[in-house]
């Protein structure tokens, strides 16, 4: 089975103490990519929940009214209990991923999902957990990318997984 995914919009949301490197990211690397292709770019700085919450409600406004088609980055903390914002609130996997399913259902399913964040992958325990119960469930994107695992910035050799 095929599956295509189209995106004319990046957003490059960011909720870490190191903001400003991920935001030097932004600039020199993503938005200059996106103007070359053609694409529409966002860097959203997200403090804490209610920032967060604020945001989706923003991009499902843009979805519906503008026919947005996002690509949405994170670049935050995680664990395998769930993402960890600047401001130290927690938002559970299932949590999250309910969120983003909100996304993905005003896009019509066309959502995918880049974590730089410790044990990203698990936004895949969502969709999993309602698999195994068999329960029919929106999944909260079409597609993702995350480390399974806890990522560590050594400056000598760039980014280690473990």
């Amino acid at each position: 089975m095929d599956v295509t995914f189209n995106f004319n919009k990046v957003y490059f949301i960011v909720s870490d103490e190191l903001s400003k490197f991920a935001e030097m990211l932004f600039t020199d690397v993503v938005e200059r990519r996106c103007l070359q292709a053609n694409l529409f770019s966002e860097l959203i700085i997200i403090n804490n929940k209610s920032d967060f919450e604020i945001a989706v409600r923003e991009i499902i406004e843009e979805c519906k009214k503008n026919e947005i088609l996002p690509y949405i980055h994170f670049e935050c903390h995680g664990s395998s209990e769930g993402v960890s914002l600047k401001s130290n609130e927690c938002y559970s996997w299932d949590d999250f991923g309910d969120y983003l399913t909100r996304i993905n259902i005003a896009c019509k399913n066309n959502l995918f999902v880049s974590m730089a964040s410790c044990y990203g992958g698990y936004l895949s325990l969502p969709i999993l957990k309602n698999i195994l119960i068999g329960h029919v469930q929106r999944a909260p994107a079409c597609g993702f990318l995350g480390p399974i695992g806890e990522i560590k910035y050594n400056p000598n050799h760039a980014i280690e997984f473990c």
